[in-house]
């Protein structure tokens, strides 16, 4: 049996920006060490993780390789680490780069708007998000045991979840 731990990449400049990132590689705010630092900490002392797993964007490999790079120097059990793009958020399409405000103007949350919209123009639907976590769990999960950690995007780990 394999546990996942599922961590959401560090805020970014766009997060704060109240952009919508999806697949634009953006940077992370500059404070982002200090809390990896502490969250390799505390999953060393939690035990050994035999595989970590990371979108290809630099806000979730950079903080993903300061984890493995750490949890190798404390941990007896060997640790693969695989980044691939089958764990980048969801392509928003035309949303991409723009302000919250630009893209939606109703009384719902944003965020919980966009969780739902399946249709987006030049955008995944939610079958094509579908069929990319499955390839991610066909080629990457079924080979491990143990515990694995995921870190990733919010939409992303929260459709890999359900």
């Amino acid at each position: 049996m394999l546990e996942l731990i599922l961590i959401r990449h560090p805020r970014t400049e766009a997060n704060k920006g109240k952009i919508i990132q999806g697949q634009i590689d953006t940077e992370l705010e500059p404070e982002y060490e200090n809390s990896v630092g502490q969250l390799a900490e505390e999953l060393a002392r939690q035990g050994a993780i035999s595989a970590f797993f990371s979108s290809d964007l630099q806000r979730a490999e950079i903080p993903a390789r300061m984890i493995v790079d750490y949890l190798r120097k404390h941990q007896n059990v060997p640790l693969e680490y695989v980044s691939t793009p089958l764990l980048r958020e969801r392509n928003w399409g035309e949303l991409e780069g723009k302000k919250y405000e630009e893209a939606y103007q109703g009384n719902q949350d944003i965020l919980d708007w966009l969780f739902y919209l399946d249709n987006i123009a030049r955008g995944e639907n939610f079958d094509a998000i579908s069929e990319r976590i499955n390839r991610f769990k066909e080629e990457h999960l079924q080979r491990y045991k143990g515990r694995a950690g995921i870190i990733g995007h919010s939409y992303l780990l929260n459709y890999l979840r359900n």
